[in-house]
């Protein structure tokens, strides 16, 4: 091999690194924001979190969002319930509002999902109230759509 071979292949390994921190990151301790007031559920579901060794980040985190439909502009914010970190990693919190509902529904896998992507947690902490019980949840995203043509495409251009 030439040394032009070991120089892209030194760029392809420090770029996959470079991704592979920047991801981690997004899953790491966030610097604490101004803290709103808890209701009852909320503060019922943080102490039990505090005696697990939980630190609370945030009450009711938001994120601002921006939406553009014909050319128009659409703001709204997207809340979060509460945010806690614990060993250096950021986990959102989430409530079961509803008796009887289930996490296997569709319509629950997805509002975890849309929390998962929004707000880029470790986990969620799910609290069902009924049970006084916390669920950790997380989520592994295999790959994207198109990702098996980039990679085809990133190989036959090296070769």
């Amino acid at each position: 091999m030439r040394w032009q071979d070991y120089l892209i292949l030194a760029v392809l390994i420090a770029g996959y690194l470079y991704f592979r921190i920047q991801l981690r990151k997004d899953r790491l301790y966030r610097p604490p924001q101004k803290k709103k007031a808890l209701n009852r559920k909320e503060e019922a579901v943080w102490q039990i979190l505090k005696e697990k060794g939980y630190r609370l980040q945030e009450a009711h985190p938001s994120l601002p969002v921006s939406m553009q439909k014909n050319r128009k502009h659409y703001s709204f914010t997207y809340d979060g319930e509460l945010s806690v970190v614990k060993d250096g990693l950021f986990y959102l919190v989430k409530i079961k509002k509803n008796k009887g509902s289930r996490i296997d529904t569709i319509a629950s896998r997805e509002e975890l999902l849309l929390d998962y992507l929004s707000f880029r947690p470790a986990a969620i902490l799910l609290f069902d109230p009924e049970r006084g019980k916390i669920d950790k949840i997380s989520f592994q995203i295999q790959g994207f759509p198109g990702q098996n043509r980039i990679l085809l495409s990133v190989l036959l251009v090296i070769l």
